[in-house]
């Protein structure tokens, strides 16, 4: 399966990531942080959501680069 870029927006109840894909699917990505860019690997996919791992952080969060 093909790798997607997606942006964090917060973190979820057990200490996902959550984004969206590009079909607007919420995607939980463990090991990542609010604001990030990450390239993601889908690993299962449900009717509403999506788990994915991750693959690359492409921009990393903000307080990372202080």
């Amino acid at each position: 399966m093909e790798n997607i870029e997606i942006t964090i927006d917060r973190i979820a109840y057990g200490g996902a990531g959550v984004g969206r894909l590009p079909n607007g699917k919420v995607c939980f990505v463990h090991g990542t942080a609010p604001g990030e860019t990450v390239l993601v690997a889908l690993t299962d996919e449900k009717k509403n959501f999506a788990n994915a791992e991750l693959v690359e952080i492409i921009k990393p969060h903000i307080s990372e680069l202080l």
